[in-house]
């Protein structure tokens, strides 16, 4: 009895490993594209500061 007992704890355990792996890949491939997003907006934020920049200069030749 106590065998079969320990076996079934084992699948269990194994089952709930599985499980954890998925959810470890899963979580690191959010973290890959969250990362990809954070370059994407810190690019447009510093082109769209460089046009703001030619805008308010081409606006100091015009005064």
């Amino acid at each position: 009895m106590t065998n079969s007992v320990d076996n079934l704890v084992l699948e269990h355990l194994r089952a709930i490993r599985a499980v954890q792996d998925k959810r470890t890949e899963r979580f690191a491939r959010l973290e890959s594209r969250m990362t990809n997003l954070e370059s994407t907006v810190a690019g447009l934020r510093r082109d769209l500061a460089h046009r703001y920049g030619e805008v308010v200069e081409q606006h100091g030749h015009t005064d």
